[in-house]
């Protein structure tokens, strides 16, 4: 399984998206429960919504962040913890443009793993800018936010 998700991550960094998602479908059969594959997954599937604005590929990340946060155990990358999980649940939200669920996972996690929701949220807003598009008419745009609002 370690393999499998080796080779998930690789077609994710790749931009290899088709191939990583053959590869992925293929590992979660197998293993559904082993969070290498899962987490990898997630992220391939977070990568390709993020690329493609595709709203069904941050569905499934989200579904398969929420499985590798039960699967934390087996976690052995120090780099990876529910802090980053959930950033990027909230992310993924944002994206979708359910902002409320974003903050309520914020909020809801306000001290994962011993760091401020601050830190989380600033995590987020970083993030952010990858899925929202940038006003190009150089206008004020009510304070500067570019989260899209009904009017957009």
């Amino acid at each position: 399984a370690d393999e499998q998700a080796a080779v998930i991550k690789q077609c994710t960094g790749d931009r290899a998206y088709e191939k990583g998602r053959v590869k992925a479908e293929k590992a979660l059969q197998n293993f559904p429960n082993h969070f290498g594959v899962v987490y990898r997954s997630a992220v391939l599937y977070e990568r390709l919504a993020l690329d493609t604005n595709d709203k069904e590929s941050f569905r499934k990340a989200i579904g398969l962040y929420q499985r590798a946060t039960g699967l934390m155990e087996q976690n052995t990358d120090p780099e990876i913890g529910l802090r980053t999980i959930y950033a990027h649940i909230s992310q993924c939200h944002q994206c979708l443009g359910e902002y409320e669920q974003a903050l309520n996972i914020l909020k809801a996690n306000n001290e994962v793993d011993g760091t401020a929701g601050e830190e989380i949220m600033a995590d987020i807003e970083r993030e952010a800018e990858k899925c929202v598009p940038q006003k190009k008419n150089g206008g004020d745009e009510g304070g500067g936010s570019n989260i899209p609002t009904d009017d957009d």
